[in-house]
């Protein structure tokens, strides 16, 4: 869902109305929270966190843009480990104020995802965008519509020990 009242040109009443319907989709699974990689966790991105957290709101944070963080110069080896250890500290940075401790998670579920709408080449082309599979499969979830392959079972089988089987031989023989 796509939150208006949330991000440049928000409007104050739009936020509450969104809040006031979050709280009360009693159907809603999960929701997803885009923060952009370029900027961090922002002000409204941490007030919205926290009324999330309050109304006991389930959600997962996807960070986008990640590719401008990466791939902001010519990529260069050197620079390429730099940027990844940039969006490392980003990504720990987010998943600290999200699940502050593992006995109070906040409401927080998942990983925290980044993305971006170009391929891990740097190439705004056809292909596997970073990170979208896992956006797509985190939504899947939420929805209950994964794929999960039913496990037949194979019919209980008799357990006979070592010494019961050469018991059972030494009686015969």
């Amino acid at each position: 869902m796509d939150m208006p009242g949330y991000g440049k040109g928000a409007k104050a009443e739009w936020g509450a109305e969104v809040l006031k319907y979050l709280e009360h989709r009693t159907q809603l699974k999960r929701t997803f929270l885009l923060i952009d990689s370029l900027h961090g966790l922002k002000d409204t991105d941490r007030v919205i966190l926290k009324s999330l957290k309050n109304l006991r709101v389930p959600f997962q944070v996807i960070m986008s843009k990640v590719d401008k963080v990466i791939l902001h110069k010519p990529p260069k080896h050197q620079a390429m480990a730099t940027n990844f250890a940039q969006l490392r500290q980003l990504m720990e940075q987010v998943k600290e104020v999200i699940q502050p401790s593992s006995e109070d998670d906040g409401g927080a579920i998942g990983e925290v995802i980044a993305c971006s709408e170009y391929t891990a080449g740097g190439r705004r082309t056809r292909g596997p965008k970073m990170g979208i599979d896992a956006a797509r499969f985190a939504i899947l979830r939420a929805a209950g519509l994964e794929y999960r392959p039913k496990i037949d079972l194979s019919a209980p089988v008799e357990i006979v020990s070592h010494e019961e089987l050469f018991e059972i031989q030494r009686n015969k023989g």
